[in-house]
């Protein structure tokens, strides 16, 4: 919903201002509000900042100095899988909504103001698809639904192509909303199954490291790779094949990683009535005592 504001912001500055104005300094003018509507909430911050990731019932003492070298020395491969998980979500989502925006403006010579528009009919339908995905995933399975929407976005890299190439504005948003659409269901329920693969001492620094990490790698990377593949290839089908090899390593990513235990997204066995303890618990227990009890073994995984 953050995008689609951001893009709709966007579009009322090019549609009120002209072109030579927009260019020269009226693309300012949203990171300018964002920075005042951002800054006068200190407190935002201070919430952030005070006892991050800590959950309820887990005392103050426990709290970790360093918590990213804590993740990176304790749970190295599980990184490497979190941020192998996202790389598709990325590239698809930078190829969709910035090298394709290029693509069909610049190449096709299709408006700026349209194009702007069929991307933000993608984000709508990116922000309902999510949204329904995340809650159903609580049903069937978060991992099992990631690993669906991440098939399906390699497989709908190929058909992608061509309303591109069709220069019909119509077609284009019909490709556009399809891909997000693909994409909100691997990307709905991805947040909430990776917070629970980490433990609650470092789960706050491992996410922010595996999301922006994968950001740099995968949404940094991704545009200029689809250009240079275009230009070295001298088409667009190529950009297909770098969606679709992304895909492969997301899928195995994901098989790879475990599933979350439920005591680690935030079902502590604190939080139980007196004298219960639920199979997460106990599971989150004897996790515990095996990782004091082998130490570096614990890269390895839940298990």
């Amino acid at each position: 919903m953050g995008t689609l504001l951001a893009g709709a912001s966007f579009l009322l500055l090019m549609a009120g201002m002209p072109e030579r104005q927009f260019q020269a300094w009226g693309w300012r003018l949203p990171f300018l509000f964002s920075a005042r509507f951002g800054g006068h909430r200190p407190e935002g911050a201070a919430f952030r900042l005070r006892d991050a990731g800590l959950p309820r019932g887990l005392p103050t003492q426990q709290a970790l100095r360093l918590p990213v070298l804590e993740a990176v020395r304790r749970r190295p491969r599980a990184l490497t899988l979190a941020v192998g998980a996202l790389v598709v979500g990325n590239v698809l989502y930078f190829v969709t909504q910035t090298f394709s925006l290029h693509y069909d403006t610049a190449v096709l010579g299709i408006p700026k103001r349209p194009m702007l528009c069929a991307t933000l009919v993608s984000l709508g339908v990116q922000a309902a698809v999510g949204f329904a995905a995340a809650v159903y995933s609580d049903r069937i399975g978060r991992r099992r639904l990631c690993l669906l929407g991440a098939a399906l976005c390699g497989i709908w890299a190929v058909p992608q192509i061509g309303p591109l190439r069709t220069g019909s504005l119509w077609l284009i948003a019909l490709g556009f909303s399809l891909f997000m659409l693909v994409y909100a269901l691997y990307a709905g329920p991805l947040s909430a199954y990776l917070a629970g693969v980490f433990e609650n001492r470092f789960r706050f620094t491992a996410m922010a490291l595996v999301f922006n990490t994968a950001v740099m790698i995968g949404g940094a990377l991704a545009p200029v790779a689809a250009e240079g593949l275009t230009a070295l290839t001298g088409s667009i089908w190529a950009v297909s094949a770098l969606v679709a090899a992304t895909a492969v390593i997301s899928l195995v990513s994901l098989s790879r990683l475990p599933e979350a235990y439920p005591d680690r997204l935030g079902q502590d066995s604190a939080q139980q009535p007196i004298g219960q303890e639920t199979t997460g618990a106990k599971l989150g227990r004897l996790t515990s005592a095996n990782e004091r009890a082998e130490g570096t073994r614990d890269d390895q995984g839940l298990r």
